[in-house]
């Protein structure tokens, strides 16, 4: 089994924030190269005098790598000597209204894409990664708000601490291409909940007390205020549809048993003809499936077939294949259980060609989304605005986008990428893992270690691990104390036989 040389990193940005002086530098090159999107300079079009929309921009992506992090706190260091602007400036433009963040945001990612494929062509880099399968991953995560004047905020309902707590849920779409995540879309939502005296979670007293403002039905802030009472699968179906729309088509679309759902899986099976398939898990619910003309809830079909179950021994999991119709739609589910333990989960899959191993190695790059909410939270800000205007909080979340895509592209070519095709024959060795292979090799290690000794879920514990920084680096401590020690066993155990 894989033993990972380094258990507790599953950092994107691992190393980027240990030299601020040096990030800063390293941040500026790379903004020269993407502000030269039309949609950067189309940004000048907004304000003819005074600042630059551009510079304020460029300002605003900098500020989470100085040691004050905040527009407030840059504002009361010294480093705010070296700019023009005043601090209204900053603030005019983040509430400003008539901004497409969105369609800037692809623009970033487009640019993304360009300059990754002119930095192997001059390289000389042997692209090998053409075959390589390409994911859209999509989930959502909690941005925590202080202050209930904010606009069109309200308490939503929190998975980790199990509480309802004030804030927006962001339902957030990424592009994965083997090697670097970098965030297409999102949205933001909140919860009406069934109390009709406290709509939102809020005294009707706080709902009138909230931020304001009269927006311009066609600006494109009134657009993303229309999303917030959205449902999220209908905004997750747009979504996609306009990532094809601007050249993300991927071989598939990783998803949460959150969004598993009738209309999600058919609606994505009509873009391209079928071209995007579905690897998720599901919930094991009352929904039916056609099993030889009959049709069956999950359970029923797990207990009709429980005695069928074969083992996957690298993975050490019992699992049990069923090729089902749903909604005329071709699926296969997999049952799936770590050897040894009670508890069934479902993972469902619309690429009826795929085994299980494989299905489970593609489900596992869904974490990956995870690992950007927190290093986006952790490094860039993101959700840490306050702001009472709503066109702020979209503006706070584009930027951390930007910069994340920004650091991405440092981290590939730092990290993912050979200098020239000739180190292809060695790559192996010089190239540090994706983010992807360490999740995977995460994955393999807990089945490894800790099935051994305990009855626990593995996909709940890679969950936490990804996405909790307290409880996710005590389970990472206990991992790499048990590798150690597994290590020192096979030692002993090859001296034995030597001995013997």
């Amino acid at each position: 089994m894989l033993h990972i040389k380094n258990l507790d990193n599953v950092s994107e940005l691992q190393g980027i924030f240990s030299n601020i002086e040096n990030a800063q530098n390293l941040l500026t090159k790379f903004y020269k190269n993407f502000f030269v999107c039309k949609k950067v300079q189309d940004l000048n079009q907004i304000k003819t005098k005074g600042d630059s929309p551009v510079d304020i921009l460029l300002v605003l992506l900098i500020v989470p790598f100085i040691h004050f992090g905040t527009i407030s706190g840059l504002i009361n260091s010294v480093y705010y000597n070296f700019f023009s602007s005043q601090k209204d400036v900053f603030y005019r433009f983040k509430n400003n209204s008539r901004i497409d963040w969105r369609s800037l945001l692809y623009s970033i990612n487009k640019r993304f894409v360009k300059i990754v494929k002119d930095e192997k062509h001059k390289s000389g880099c042997i692209d090998s990664d053409e075959k390589a399968l390409t994911y859209l991953i999509a989930d959502d995560t909690l941005l925590k708000k202080i202050g209930k004047s904010i606009e069109n905020v309200g308490m939503v309902f929190d998975h980790v601490s199990k509480k309802m707590v004030l804030g927006f849920k962001v339902l957030t779409l990424g592009f994965f291409d083997g090697k670097s995540f970098t965030p297409l879309d999102f949205s933001f939502h909140r919860e009406k909940g069934k109390n009709k005296k406290k709509p939102f979670g809020l005294r009707r007293k706080d709902l009138k007390n909230q931020f304001k403002k009269q927006r311009d039905t066609s600006t494109p802030s009134a657009k993303r205020i229309k999303e917030l009472d959205e449902s999220k699968i209908d905004v997750l179906i747009n979504m996609v549809k306009r990532a094809v729309d601007n050249g993300f088509i991927p071989d598939f679309l990783l998803v949460d048993s959150w969004f598993i759902c009738e209309k999600l899986i058919v609606s994505i099976r009509k873009i391209k003809n079928g071209a995007i398939h579905i690897v998720g898990a599901c919930r094991m619910d009352r929904r039916k499936y056609v099993l030889d003309g009959k049709e069956y809830s999950a359970k029923e079909l797990l207990n009709k077939f429980k005695t069928t179950a074969k083992r996957c021994r690298s993975l050490n999991y019992k699992y049990i294949k069923l090729n089902v119709i749903y909604k005329d739609v071709e699926l296969v589910l997999f049952f799936n259980r770590v050897f040894g333990q009670k508890k069934w989960h479902l993972i469902i899959t619309t690429n009826t060609k795929l085994n299980f191993k494989k299905t489970m190695e593609i489900y596992s790059k869904r974490w990956i989304i995870e690992v950007f909410f927190k290093e986006s939270k952790q490094h860039l800000n993101a959700g840490k605005c306050q702001s009472n205007n709503f066109d702020a909080q979209i503006c706070d979340f584009t930027i951390s986008c930007i910069s994340y895509i920004m650091l991405s592209l440092f981290k590939r070519f730092d990290s993912y990428e050979t200098i020239g095709g000739a180190f292809e024959g060695t790559k192996a060795f010089i190239i540090e893992q994706t983010v992807a292979e360490r999740i995977w090799g995460m994955f393999l290690e807990i089945l490894r270690e800790l099935v051994k000794l305990l009855d626990i879920d593995v996909l709940e514990l890679m969950q936490k691990i990804t996405s909790d920084d307290e409880k996710g680096a005590k389970i990472l401590k206990i991992l790499n104390a048990l590798n150690s020690t597994s290590k020192n066993d096979d030692f002993y155990e090859e001296n034995q036989k030597n001995v013997a």
